[in-house]
């Protein structure tokens, strides 16, 4: 039995803070602290709801179980152990404490770091050598043996004295949104030198739900860095734990809290997670801190890098999931400041996103009002003249309970943008909790935000800058539709 490192609810208390304006200082790495000795085992539906325990009093109907069939779901949701649920301090397993795994499993729930620390695996990055592979031999592509680290979101605590985590098995062989394949990933490359999604297997041998030799270290703080940044002050860097192979791989957030609440851009899947949303930030700052508007603007950004094309699945954490209260310090350092009001800690939020699409596609959603969301359009779209581009150089698409199958504001082109997923209005979602007037979510094309000339995304930033600005400024938006009103 391995030995148990001090309960994740102590983790920020035992994190080693150091001031510094730079990246990671890997050297310095704190030794991890968390759960050790923690099993793991698959699972192809969801445990029922009847496993849970306390039933909070005031839940008289549970939600539906969550949809197995469900790429999200496969990918980022976990059920965790009564055990590891006591000593994390998320669910206290007795009628007396606080429940705070939500049993409805669409609405915030806590973020835990899964980290392998007993096995390796080989995935390959794209770039060819002339020495064979260090995990195959006569494989020709660049390899690296690694450990296994990524995130998940708590949806279940079930009965077990024993601290273990479930997370989803791969649907068929080569399945890259399972749980499974986002924790044990083992690449390899087929003779034509393309990649071949595959997983390390693990026998379970006694039938008991649990893989066999497999060993996981989980911690309740996901991020292994939290940097706090005030205007005119030194950086505070709070370094949680080491990640499994050095500065290859990384998941950070940062604030940058200016102490007036009418506004905060947040970036949730900045880095390699949603490629170039977090080179839009500072476009939106430079925007909204110059005249006419002078607004200091609040951020928050969660950036993650791990490399060989797993970036995405190992850090992406849906918005309606993304938790505050504890998963993320630097988030929770920009929230403990003045709020706006009694319920919301800012008056208005601007959300960044991305989603993989070939055309130059553009979706505004969020909480806010529908005339909001139009005036957000116009701004871009003057934006995208001032860089000689048509106002309609992009298709534009508005998500609004008033507009169920979309309002189009077409580029011309024939095709189909809308993506009710990417609508943005759930009152789970982060950027509406935050926002007194409702938050604004803009999802971007892969194209978009990859624009070479970098022309496009920058419009994009500079437009949202100004929407934001003129809104808080007072302008009228509830004739702005008007120019795009389906006849």
């Amino acid at each position: 039995m391995k030995p148990l490192f001090q309960p994740a609810a102590a983790l920020l208390l035992a994190a080693l803070s150091l001031l510094s304006t730079s990246g990671f200082l890997w050297a310095q790495c704190s030794p991890p602290v968390g759960l050790d000795d923690i099993q793991v085992g698959l699972i192809s539906t969801p445990f029922p709801y009847t496993s849970l325990t306390p039933v909070p009093a005031d839940l008289s109907v549970l939600p539906p179980l969550p949809d197995p069939a469900n790429e999200i779901v496969r990918r980022e949701h976990a059920y965790i152990s009564s055990s590891a649920a006591r000593d994390f301090g998320i669910a206290p397993y007795d009628r007396s404490g606080d429940y705070t795994v939500n049993p409805n499993w669409q609405a915030p729930n806590p973020q835990i770091r899964v980290l392998i620390e007993d096995q390796t695996f080989c995935n390959f990055e794209k770039v060819t050598t002339s020495t064979p592979s260090d995990c195959r031999a006569g494989d020709l592509r660049q390899d690296r043996t690694r450990k296994s680290s990524a995130i998940f979101t708590v949806v279940g605590v079930i009965q077990s004295h024993l601290p273990r985590v479930w997370i989803y098995r791969q649907a068929t062989t080569g399945d890259a949104t399972s749980g499974q394949y986002k924790l044990f990933a083992q690449d390899e490359a087929s003779s034509a030198g393309q990649r071949v999604r595959k997983v390390k297997a693990f026998p379970d041998a006694n039938n008991d739900g649990m893989l066999d030799n497999v060993w996981a270290r989980v911690f309740i703080t996901p991020v292994s860095q939290s940097r706090i940044e005030r205007p005119g002050q030194t950086a505070v860097v709070d370094q949680h734990y080491c990640e499994p192979d050095g500065s290859k791989g990384s998941l950070t957030d940062r604030a940058l809290v200016t102490g007036d609440p009418r506004f905060a851009l947040l970036v949730p899947h900045g880095g390699a997670i949603e490629k170039n949303t977090s080179l839009q930030i500072d476009f939106v700052r430079d925007i909204l801190e110059s005249a006419p508007y002078s607004i200091p603007t609040n951020v928050w950004e969660l950036k993650g890098e791990w490399g060989d094309d797993q970036t995405h699945p190992r850090w992406h954490i849906t918005s309606t999931n993304q938790h505050e209260e504890s998963a993320f310090p630097a988030l929770r350092t920009l929230l403990d400041e003045p709020p706006f009001s009694a319920t919301h800690a800012f008056e208005r939020t601007l959300a960044m996103h991305g989603f993989d699409s070939d055309q130059l596609d553009l979706i505004v959603g969020g909480g806010a009002a529908l005339g909001d969301k139009c005036l957000l359009v116009d701004r871009i779209a003057d934006s995208l003249e001032e860089v000689g581009r048509s106002r309609r150089s992009i298709a534009i698409v508005i998500l609004d309970p008033a507009y169920p199958d979309g309002l189009e504001i077409s580029d011309d082109q024939d095709r189909d943008v809308v993506r009710r997923d990417l609508d943005g209005d759930s009152p789970h979602n982060l950027v509406n909790r935050l926002a007194a007037r409702g938050g604004l979510q803009i999802e971007q094309s892969k194209a978009l935000r990859e624009d070479t000339a970098a022309q496009l995304r920058f419009a994009v930033a500079r437009g949202a800058a100004r929407a934001i600005g003129d809104l808080l400024a007072g302008a009228d938006s509830t004739t702005a539709c008007d120019a795009y009103d389906p006849p």
